[in-house]
C-alpha cells in the first residue's frame, strides 16, 4: 500500500489510541506527540498501551486526560488474549502503532479501529507491514519527529516550538525530572529531552 500522505486534512477525531511499551527514553519522547494531538482536539480521549515499567515516567500525562492501560510485556498467547478481552467493545477513531517489535506488532489485532497506522520504511521491522496496511513515509532521522509523523498523518501540525528548548522553563523541567528520577540515578539528560515535559 502506497505510503499516507502526512499533509491530510484534519481528521474528526474523538477517540486515539496509541501503543508504545517501551524504552523508558523512548516512551519519553511520545509526549510532544500527545501535546500536539491535545492541542488540535482538546476534547480528544487518548489511550496509550504502555509497558509496566515504563508508566511511571509518563504517568504525570493523565493529568491531562491521557488513559494508560498498563501491560506486562507480553510473553506467551494468553497475554494477548488477556489484552483482547479488556480492549472487547471499545473501537478508537485510529491507533497508532508506534512500536515495531514482534511483541508490539501482535498486540495490534487485539485493538479495534477503522485506522491503524504504522512506520514507513526504517523503523518497520519483524513484519511490521504484515500487520497494519496503512503506513506513513520514510522516517526522518530523530524518534521525536518520527512521532510527529503519526499526528500529522491524522491531520495535527508540528507547534512551532519544536524541537527548541525555552529557558524559562528549566528549573520547572529540573523540578518534574527530580520528582521522575532520583537524584542518585541520572544522568546528564539533554534539554531536548528536558522540553518535552513543558
Amino acid at each position: 500500500m502506497p505510503a499516507i500522505s502526512t499533509q491530510r486534512a484534519k481528521d474528526d477525531l474523538r477517540s486515539l489510541c496509541l501503543v508504545r511499551l517501551s524504552a523508558l527514553g523512548d516512551v519519553v519522547m511520545v509526549t510532544p506527540l500527545i501535546k500536539m494531538l491535545l492541542r488540535e482536539w482538546p476534547e480528544l480521549k487518548i489511550t496509550w498501551v504502555i509497558g509496566r515499567s515504563a508508566y511511571p515516567l509518563v504517568a504525570s500525562l493523565e493529568t491531562l486526560g491521557v488513559e494508560f492501560v498498563v501491560i506486562e510485556k507480553p510473553r506467551r498467547w494468553g497475554d494477548y488474549e488477556a489484552l483482547r478481552a479488556l480492549m472487547k467493545g471499545r473501537c478508537f477513531d485510529a491507533l497508532l502503532c508506534l512500536q515495531a517489535s514482534w511483541r508490539a506488532n501482535l498486540i495490534y489485532p487485539c485493538i479495534q479501529a477503522p485506522r491503524k497506522i504504522r512506520y514507513g520504511r526504517g523503523p518497520a521491522k519483524d513484519l511490521h507491514a504484515f500487520f497494519i496496511r496503512e503506513k506513513l513515509p520514510p522516517a526522518p532521522p530523530h524518534i521525536v519527529d518520527g512521532f510527529l509523523q503519526f499526528g500529522e498523518a491524522v491531520g495535527g501540525h508540528v507547534s512551532p516550538r519544536h524541537p527548541f528548548h525555552h529557558a524559562e522553563n528549566d528549573q520547572r523541567d529540573s523540578g518534574e525530572m527530580s520528582r521522575v528520577i532520583p537524584d542518585h540515578r541520572r544522568a546528564y539528560i539533554s534539554p531536548l529531552i528536558l522540553s518535552i515535559f513543558l
